[in-house]
């Protein structure tokens, strides 16, 4: 069974963002899209779930979408146990660190995935002139590692929006690059498209194309695939749609 994913956050602007660019795997049932918080989630089933904290890399649970769960698994003392679990040290930006909520599981949680998006929230990390290198590679990773660190077991992944607060990325940026992601992984889990072309088309969206790194098998795939190669090498994520460099109708 492929796991869920489950959306959250309690911005319209950033539910709209989702829905213009995940429409397909929302009308398939893949994605899930809640606009709301945490406590107005559907606990009625017994979905198996892990969450994403994206806070800081050093695990206080004191602002934005990490002191919901705070608040929603424990209070101070959940913190505590995080920053415990954690070792009280410092993680980088992006490194996904598996929290087992043990004592502090409910409402069908099991796991904590904690992946900092911010050393401190003091300076935002984001960078007009460069959005590409400041927004959407940081999170593109935080999602892409969510992704794929979520425990095996899993059944419903939630993430909130990622790096839209003292992060300072722009809604339009971060949705975008979390629906990359998002619908990257599905077409790589259904086998749809090689591994090689999906670590081409990761650089081209974060803009790091090195032809030494993509082969002309990958080239030729995309040709079989409908994906224009020259739109794909030239993508911009500011101007372009993802549909551009996406297979058609997925």
């Amino acid at each position: 069974m492929i796991m869920k994913i489950l959306l959250i956050d309690i911005n319209p602007r950033v539910i709209r963002h989702w829905g213009k660019s995940l429409g397909g795997l929302i009308k398939n049932g893949d994605v899930i899209i809640h606009n709301g918080t945490l406590d107005t989630l559907d606990t009625g089933s017994k979905v198996r779930r892990s969450i994403v904290s994206p806070g800081n890399s050093f695990g206080f649970l004191g602002g934005g979408f990490d002191l919901a769960l705070q608040r929603h698994f424990g209070g101070i003392t959940f913190e505590k146990y995080v920053r415990y679990k954690l070792v009280h040290s410092y993680v980088p930006v992006g490194n996904c660190t598996v929290i087992p909520l043990e004592q502090f599981a409910r409402d069908g949680f099991e796991y904590l995935l904690h992946i900092p998006t911010v050393v401190t929230p003091v300076i935002p990390d984001f960078d007009r002139p460069d959005p590409q290198h400041t927004g959407y590679r940081v999170v593109f990773d935080v999602t892409w590692n969510a992704l794929h660190y979520a425990p095996s077991g899993t059944e419903q992944l939630v993430v909130p929006g990622l790096c839209t607060g003292y992060a300072g990325v722009p809604i339009p940026v971060a949705c975008k690059a979390m629906s990359f992601a998002i619908r990257l992984f599905h077409l790589k889990i259904r086998q749809v498209l090689s591994q090689d072309l999906i670590n081409a088309m990761i650089m081209c969206f974060l803009g790091y194309q090195y032809d030494a790194f993509i082969s002309d098998d990958c080239i030729e795939e995309c040709e079989r695939v409908g994906i224009d190669w020259d739109v794909l090498n030239n993508f911009n994520p500011n101007k372009d749609p993802l549909d551009y460099i996406l297979p058609e109708n997925l």
